[in-house]
């Protein structure tokens, strides 16, 4: 988790000029949470968290891939495989607040937006949902 704290930080919450966070979030550790990671060597590069939310749908959290992998297939690879386990276990909607930056990302992965905008650390996040 040391790793995942960090990639977080350094891709998503220090250009909003947030402090690092030292401790995991409560949905970390939920048994019911997807985690997926892609590693170079011992080196993390990409990570998702999926949140189970209360309708058994997920919500795509903290996805993060390190800049210099950025653009490679390794986030949208991740991605689906987290996807797939949330469909597994019953999900028929993913949900993400994407930042603007990845909109593109997420429509190229079918994701619409829903015109819905969600504040995140004082970050504007589009809605954006895949249905299966």
């Amino acid at each position: 988790m040391d790793q995942v704290r960090h990639l977080r930080y350094r891709v998503l919450d220090q250009p909003l000029g947030l402090p690092e966070k030292t401790e995991s979030g409560k949905n970390d550790h939920n048994p019911d949470t997807i985690h997926l990671a892609a590693f170079d060597g011992d080196r993390l590069v990409t990570s998702v968290r999926l949140d189970k939310g209360t309708d058994g749908n997920y919500l795509v959290r903290r996805m993060a891939t390190e800049p210099a992998f950025q653009g490679r297939g390794l986030g949208a690879k991740v991605l689906l495989v987290a996807e797939k386990i949330a469909f597994e276990r019953g999900a028929r909607t993913i949900v993400a607040h994407a930042r603007r930056s990845a909109v593109g990302f997420y429509e190229k992965m079918g994701y619409r937006l829903t015109g819905k905008i969600e504040i995140h650390d004082g970050d504007e996040n589009p809605e954006m949902i895949k249905e299966f």
